[in-house]
């Protein structure tokens, strides 16, 4: 038996025959007769950062060797929007760049995503942007 948010949905099973005589298998997402009516303006929303994400910081020694480039760090959140864990998805290549971005994607507040109006856990792909300048 379903348990979690989606317990309440069932699904319909229903076979067609489509051309040439091939079967395909039309799964139909149905509400459950026992459900109540939605109520909240946007059922299905993906997970986000609640006002600003944390700006990472830019480590000195990769600022002085001149290191640039992008993170994404996937963060794994839990229905309540707290953060479970946090990884490299994307390395910039520099270990000091990754690090600091897991680090302000862990300290950034988050929404959870929503199915059908109910919080949900998920996964939000955080992006940290280095473009910085050598330090002499």
């Amino acid at each position: 038996m379903p348990q979690g948010p989606r317990a309440q949905e069932t699904l319909d099973f229903r076979t067609t025959i489509a051309n040439e005589g091939k079967t395909q298998a039309v799964i139909t997402p149905q509400r459950a007769p026992d459900s109540k009516p939605l109520t909240c303006g946007e059922p299905f929303v993906n997970a986000g950062v609640v006002g600003r994400a944390a700006v990472p910081a830019y480590p000195t020694a990769a600022r002085k060797a001149g290191a640039t480039g992008t993170v994404e760090v996937k963060v794994t959140l839990d229905a309540a929007g707290t953060v479970i864990a946090a990884a490299v998805y994307k390395s910039s290549g520099n270990a000091d760049l990754d690090a600091s971005s897991i680090a302000s994607a862990r300290a950034t507040k988050y929404r959870p995503s929503t199915f059908l109006c109910r919080p949900e856990a998920g996964a939000y792909l955080f992006e940290a942007d280095f473009a910085g300048t050598r330090v002499p």
